[in-house]
This record gives structure tokens, sequence and C-alpha cells, in this order.
């Protein structure tokens, strides 16, 4: 294909197909950041592109969508990151990053950029940069969302005794009342727990079962079901598994009028169980707020069961408005 060319005197950005998209970032952020998932997700964008940022030699890599004069990076997922080439990066190239990436949205024609970042304790160094990009290139933080993780360090036989005295005797009450905690093939069952949950509590589910299902062809799904002492299933999980090291929950929840047995204690005690012996170090439990506000009850119980909180940003960048390059010091210390 015909390469779509623009950036900086420091920094160009190539348009490049998907082959070679993939070629140059074969260890993409997360994901989501993927050939494979973002051509699964195409259909959500009027146009994608996969953008290779490059001085002497390629430096990162994002894959964007174009929506209604929008530059929108993720398009449909929970976030998405710019991905570095070389894990030493130095302080040059992401110095260029925000202004290139504004380059570009002004040759499309984009009436304003999006940027939803992952939760800075994905790769505290990477993002700390890409933040300081956005900075630089004049991007504003329009939504701050409240994301709660599992350092899964943490996790030992003492985690009772780490949670404070309310989520112990719920978890105390959960192990005593003869639930059970297995791994599933059956989408179809753990989706079902979820749309029952949310059709009670009056929340929306966004992904459809065949949206799921499309999913799992290109992203490792993992599904969890808890069972009462009859056999019955009361709640389930579904995570993916978005970096090498990590997992992110996408859905969980119980069915109507089971809270008394306590099964979403259970769950996330099994959880944090099964993913740290699995080596993982970190359980993505997601956000608890919408467009920044939070929702007190949730991020009230994701600390309960021992997560901490971190912020996930949304950046903006209003393109006919932005001025012009601000100019960046390269110099630095060999």
């Amino acid at each position: 294909m015909e390469k779509a060319r623009q950036g900086t005197s420091s920094m160009v950005v190539d348009e490049v197909d998907a082959e070679e998209f993939r070629a140059a970032i074969p260890a993409p952020f997360s994901v989501f950041d993927s050939v494979a998932f973002s051509q699964l997700n195409a259909a959500r964008a009027e146009r994608i592109a996969f953008l290779i940022f490059r001085d002497r030699r390629p430096r990162f890599g994002l894959v964007v969508g174009e929506q209604r004069g929008v530059l929108k990076a993720p398009f449909s997922a929970p976030f998405a990151c710019i991905s570095a080439v070389f894990d030493d990066e130095k302080t040059a190239p992401y110095a260029a990053l925000g202004q290139s990436l504004a380059a570009y949205a002004r040759y499309r024609s984009m009436d304003r950029v999006r940027l939803t970042l992952p939760p800075n304790v994905y790769d505290e160094h990477h993002l700390s940069a890409v933040h300081n990009s956005l900075f630089l290139a004049a991007f504003q933080p329009t939504v701050v969302d409240l994301n709660f993780h599992y350092a899964l360090d943490r996790f030992s036989e003492s985690y009772e005794a780490t949670l404070d005295i309310k989520a112990r005797q719920k978890l105390r009450a959960a192990l005593r009342s003869g639930l059970s905690f297995e791994q599933t093939t059956d989408l179809d069952l753990t989706y079902r727990i979820i749309q029952d949950n949310r059709a009670a509590k009056g929340y929306p589910l966004r992904m459809t079962l065949d949206g799921v299902r499309d999913t799992s062809r290109v992203v490792a799904v993992d599904c969890f079901v808890v069972r009462d002492a009859n056999h019955t299933p009361v709640a389930s999980a579904l995570l993916y598994h978005v970096r090498s090291s990590i997992v992110q929950l996408i859905y969980w929840g119980n069915v109507p009028d089971s809270d008394g047995l306590r099964p979403m204690n259970f769950l996330a005690f099994h959880l944090l169980a099964h993913y740290k012996s699995m080596g993982f170090t970190l359980l993505d439990f997601g956000p608890a707020s919408e467009n920044g506000i939070p929702n007190v009850g949730l991020c009230d119980f994701k600390r309960s069961i021992g997560c901490t909180a971190s912020s996930k940003f949304t950046y903006e960048l209003d393109v006919l408005r932005s001025s012009s390059a601000v100019a960046l010091s390269t110099q630095h210390t060999q």
C-alpha cells in the first residue's frame, strides 16, 4: 500500500498495512493493541489505521480508528496503548510521540483525538513517558476513572488476615456455606449468569454472547463458575489474558437472591488463588467508575477484597485549536 506519512521534524508517522505493523511490533503492549483484535473489531470504526512512529528506525506502534471526525484509540476495547519496539527506549523518541500523533490527526483532517490509556500499574515507566508526551503535545485529560487491581505477589495463605473485619466475616461465611469454584469451558452458562445479574441491577451489558465468542478466537478467555451446595450455579466470571503476566476481569456477577451466600467474596478469593498459582503477577479487576463518576458501592467492594485503586486516564486533543508543536529539548547525557 502507499504509505501516508506525517509527523514532526524529529519523528514521522507511517500508516502501514497489517502485516508490516505485525512485523514492526511483534509484541504489542496488550492484546487490545494487536492486529488480530483490531481487525476483529474493525467494523466498529469507519476506518482503522496501523501507525508506525519512526525517526531513523521504528520506535512505536499504535492502532487507531476513525469515528465521526474523531481519531480514537481504542475504538472497541477497555483501553489502548502505544507499543514500544524497544524496552529501553530513550526519552527523546517518547517526547516526540504526542506531537507526531497530533500531526497525523491534522493530516487526516480529524477534529479531535481521544486516547484512553491503561492504568500505570501495567507498566509504570512506559506509561509515565507516554503521559508526559501527551502533555507536551497539549493533550488534555478529560476523564479520570478509578481502576482496581491486585498485585498477586501480595496474595498468600494470610490473605484473610489482610481484610477488614466485615470482609473477613463475609469470606468466612462463604467458605462455610458449601460453595464450590470451578473453571469451565461453558461460555453460555458463564455469560447467562452475568446477564441475569446485570438485568436484575439495571446495568448495561455491552458485549453480546456472540461478541464474546468472536473475541475468544483471538484472545485467551477464562470462564469460572461458583455453585452452591446443591450444585446450582450462583456466580461466574469472565477474564481476558491481556498481557503475558496480567489478566483482566471483563465481567462477573451473581444471580439474584444469592447475596446471602457471599458468592462474590468467595469468587474473588478463588480467582486470586488461581492466578497466583498460575504465575501471573497482576489481576486487573477493572474500573469502578463510568466517565469518571465512581460507583461508590463497587469501589468499596473492590477495596474490601484487597484491591488497590489507580487512575485510568482518557486524553483528548482539539486538533483544530491545538497550537503548533512545542519545541523539545533532545539534549541528554550519554
